[in-house]
């Protein structure tokens, strides 16, 4: 609704606005949120409607091939299905060998990262309700 030269001003503000927002890793941020926002392939976790058992045999698996994993001190950030979790850098290999596009047990994830299968299971009950992850019976 503005005239030619107001039109002309406000581009050249938000050019400025633009340029002074970018930076080195502007493009490698952009990749990261889109991965995290990728909602995957939906896949059913039955017969476990409600909390994943502690049953060592059971397979996890993400259900998006785009998570991203940061942190390594004072927590670890998993972002997957349009969700975000910030976790006890304790389950980072775990976490890792998931977004690696793994298909483990849950035993063998207790494994890996020195969590008990109890621990894992609370873990993937809490990926499966966000529909992050899946889990299966061994074929």
């Amino acid at each position: 609704m503005a005239g030619p030269a107001e039109g002309a001003a406000y581009a050249e503000q938000l050019r400025k606005e633009v340029t002074e927002a970018l930076h080195p890793h502007v493009v490698a941020e952009f990749a990261a949120s889109l991965d995290a926002r990728d909602p995957g392939r939906p896949a059913p976790s039955l017969p476990h409607i409600g909390d994943v058992p502690a049953d060592p045999e059971l397979i996890l698996a993400l259900t998006t091939a785009r998570a991203a994993l940061e942190g390594a001190d004072a927590s670890v950030v998993l972002r997957a299905a349009g969700h975000e979790w910030e976790l006890h850098p304790s389950v980072r290999p775990a976490l890792e060998a998931l977004v690696s596009s793994a298909h483990l047990t849950l035993g063998d994830l207790a494994g890996c990262s020195g969590l008990t299968v109890e621990q894992v299971a609370a873990l993937a009950t809490e990926l499966v309700s966000k529909e992050a992850a899946a889990v299966s019976h061994p074929r």
